[in-house]
């Protein structure tokens, strides 16, 4: 088992496979915010965190349930996921936060951005894999930039935003940065977060 961990850690088709969940699901909750009344979605969005979560704790406690958690979800976890909590439970908790202290059209939008930008970036970096470390970087950045971007204005226009474009841009760099730093948080925490709040201080700022 921890060889094929280590496998999928670094196979461009597990990474290909891994990145359509997150933005299936990332985008699936993007949508949700739209379409359902604040009630409903965290009716629903904060216990689906909270039972993730504490699965994934109780998992890293009891060798049983490890092995098991570890056998569902193996063509989906990292090497070091093995040991410590998952992205999904990183996703799930800045989702959450997110739609809990922003607004719903800002949070809507930086789960989105992270939905779409962190998978380009990491398809990006697996490309640009054997290039010089800045050029890795800025193809990340680069990436996930235009992402966001795309799908901020593609919301704007379909959904009907009413934020603006200097505050979708912010937004989008604000992603494409914070996907790009070594931050001891993971970043399927910090995107959401870290865009939603300088998109509100962006949108606070221009009212």
């Amino acid at each position: 088992m921890n060889a094929l961990l280590r496998r999928n850690h670094y196979s461009t088709p597990f990474n290909a496979k891994r990145g359509l969940v997150h933005l299936v699901v990332g985008l699936s909750i993007g949508i949700a915010c739209f379409q359902l009344s604040r009630p409903v979605l965290l009716s629903i969005l904060i216990p689906v965190t909270i039972a993730w979560l504490l699965t994934d704790i109780l998992r890293m406690s009891f060798a049983r349930l490890s092995v098991i958690f570890t056998v569902v979800f193996a063509p989906f976890l990292r090497d070091y996921e093995k040991s410590r909590l998952t992205g999904a439970s990183f996703l799930l908790m800045g989702c959450s936060l997110s739609y809990v202290i922003f607004d719903k059209e800002i949070a809507a939008l930086a789960i989105s951005f992270l939905a779409v930008g962190d998978p380009l970036a990491h398809f990006v970096r697996d490309r640009l894999s054997k290039s010089r470390i800045v050029f890795q970087s800025a193809g990340e950045a680069a990436a996930c930039f235009i992402a966001c971007i795309t799908i901020g204005l593609l919301w704007q226009h379909y959904a009907n935003l009413t934020l603006d474009v200097i505050t979708i841009s912010i937004g989008a760099v604000t992603a494409a940065v914070v996907q790009s730093l070594s931050l001891p948080l993971d970043d399927n925490f910090t995107i959401p977060l870290c865009t939603s709040g300088l998109m509100w201080i962006t949108q606070m700022l221009s009212g």
